[in-house]
């Protein structure tokens, strides 16, 4: 008597890993994508604009505010719901910046402004008075 093996089994063990593959390399990209957007952060001051960033490494760039031109928002449809929005801004030398996924855009848009204001003074006045 000759005893075959199964094949159900093995469908099952074929779709079990299937399954775990389609779920797990999703869940995967989700947590780094998550710890990575965590990790990018703004930091805004009367003088520059410092962006940390990086999983694995640590970079930093720094805009000075004197060298911004503008500053504009683009709000989307579920940026007004969830208040968040884009910030773009102009720097000389003809370079475009952009704060992502901002939380109240529009506030930091007027703070952006008032510390460009406060720069393009102080420059004219250090202008003048040399």
């Amino acid at each position: 008597m000759t005893i075959k093996k199964s094949l159900w089994s093995e469908w099952v063990k074929l779709l079990i890993c299937g399954v775990l593959f389609f779920l797990i390399i999703p869940i995967i990209i989700i947590v780094i994508t998550v710890m990575t957007v965590k990790r990018d952060k703004y930091y805004i001051g009367e003088e520059k604009i410092i962006h940390t960033y990086g999983l694995f490494s640590k970079n930093e760039q720094v805009i000075l505010v004197k060298n911004v031109l503008d500053c504009s928002v683009s709000i989307p449809f579920w940026g007004r719901i969830c208040k968040y929005g884009d910030i773009s801004l102009s720097i000389i030398g003809g370079k475009r910046t952009f704060i992502p996924y901002a939380k109240n855009p529009e506030e930091v848009q007027t703070l952006l402004r008032e510390y460009i204001e406060k720069a393009r003074t102080s420059s004219i006045t250090q202008t003048i008075i040399n």
